[in-house]
């Protein structure tokens, strides 16, 4: 196997072909020592110090017992991991860590290369100028140039300079972010949406803004100053600030639960049962149509769900809420029973 061409595969350049030749070769004999050779110089080429710290973090994860037991599953398994909400920022460090074990490569590069698709970066008209936008299924971390962090969540985006200004730092967004803002009591950091304002030095928040007439914000530590239609808020730990058909208010919450999403982890309380089901298809990537009669009215939803895979969530929602379910590729038919 072609150095050049593994380094290709694990930037995520290869073609299908491309793909399908180093699936084959995984298998043989000589594979793992290769892989990890190869790999073991493209971390040293291609990897950023600030990614250090995170990819360090990956290794550690992939050894741990319960996700070598995932990875142990059959190829329709792993393929099912492409809508299993795992954090894409892992995307093509995955096979590396586990080369030497041969068994499980298989199912283990087709994973990889299907869980690659990353989130698009579009160069802005104004120099200077990034925005990340992630799509259904996708999850992305950022660090920013003054050293704060942003997640985003699936179908949000984030626009932002590559450098910000010595008075402030800006940025705007749509979606779901959460932030992570490094302490600088010279330049505020703010956080621009379609309907609010907000404004930290330095504190952790997460900001729901998935349209124009329905977005809260939500601090989980220190403190932050929030403008929106007219009004302005400074808010404690536990506070949310939101806004809702054309009305504002605020609302305590819960502040382990809030933000589990960036782990991972979907975590539903009371839920509608097709607001559960419109989360279902941004975290996975897929569309569930209700087949004959929609009997989802009234329906709550609670429970929480840690990594799992769509077809183990559906499992636990189809046995509560008494519908059966058949998943076609990205396609989910819901069918309720009477």
């Amino acid at each position: 196997m072609k150095a050049q061409l593994l380094k290709k595969f694990f930037a995520g350049e290869c073609s299908d072909v491309e793909v399908q030749e180093i699936i084959r070769w995984i298998n043989s004999q000589e594979a793992a020592e290769s892989l990890s050779q190869e790999f073991d110089q493209f971390e040293h080429d291609e990897i950023s110090e600030a990614d250090d710290a995170l990819f360090a973090s990956v290794r550690r994860r992939l050894v741990e017992e319960e996700l070598m037991k995932e990875l142990q599953a059959s190829e329709t398994t792993a393929m099912h991991l492409l809508h299993g909400g795992r954090r894409s920022r892992m995307r093509k460090y995955f096979p590396l860590v586990a080369a030497s074990i041969v068994l499980l490569m298989s199912a283990f590069t087709i994973y990889l290369y299907q869980h690659q698709k990353k989130p698009v970066v579009h160069a802005a008209a104004e120099a200077g100028i990034v925005n990340k936008v992630t799509e259904a299924g996708q999850k992305l971390t950022l660090r920013l140039a003054d050293g704060s962090l942003a997640i985003l969540n699936s179908n949000s985006t984030l626009s932002y300079p590559s450098r910000f200004t010595d008075t402030e730092r800006s940025v705007a967004m749509s979606g779901e972010v959460y932030f992570e803002v490094a302490k600088d009591e010279h330049r505020p950091f703010i956080v621009s949406t379609s309907s609010m304002k907000v404004q930290v030095l330095g504190t952790s928040f997460n900001i729901h803004a998935t349209n124009d007439l329905d977005q809260e914000v939500s601090l989980l530590t220190g403190a932050l100053e929030v403008q929106m239609q007219g009004d302005s808020w400074l808010l404690q730990p536990g506070e949310a600030v939101w806004y809702a058909d054309g009305e504002v208010g605020t609302r305590a919450f819960d502040t382990a639960t809030r933000v589990l999403w960036k782990d991972g982890i979907i975590h539903l309380e009371e839920a509608s049962l097709s607001e559960s089901f419109r989360i279902l298809e941004s975290w996975y990537g897929v569309s569930i149509a209700v087949i004959g009669e929609d009997l989802s009215d009234g329906k709550r939803v609670s429970g929480t769900f840690d990594n799992d895979y769509l077809t183990n969530v559906l499992n636990s929602l189809s046995y509560a809420q008494n519908f059966d379910y058949e998943v076609d590729g990205d396609r989910v038919s819901i069918r309720f029973r009477p």
